[in-house]
């Protein structure tokens, strides 16, 4: 069973290659999070407030995908995590 942390202000340790998938959508309350998936793990990130959202902007810059991280409304910013997500895949190995 994969289990869920909640990211507060501890930045997970994770390296690129751990990253399954990187997704948007909004939780239980409807509030906006994003979400690092690994084998193991799913990294929630709420997005409700600018530090949440600092802190998800460093954990994507973390990634070194080479990619402005940066954020002006939540379109542009499912958009922006939809290509760190498509950057990731084209990191991984060919199985």
């Amino acid at each position: 069973m994969i289990g869920q942390i909640f990211v507060g202000m501890e930045m997970p340790e994770v390296s690129v290659t751990e990253i399954r998938s990187l997704g948007i959508w909004g939780n239980v309350d409807n509030e906006p999070c994003m979400i690092a998936e690994t084998e193991a793990e799913y990294y929630i990130f709420p997005l409700s407030n600018g530090f949440q959202i600092h802190n998800c902007n460093n954990f994507l810059r973390s990634l070194g995908l080479g990619v402005a991280i940066h954020f002006e409304s939540y379109s542009q910013y499912a958009g922006l995590i939809a290509r760190c997500d498509s950057l990731l895949e084209n990191e991984k190995p060919l199985a």
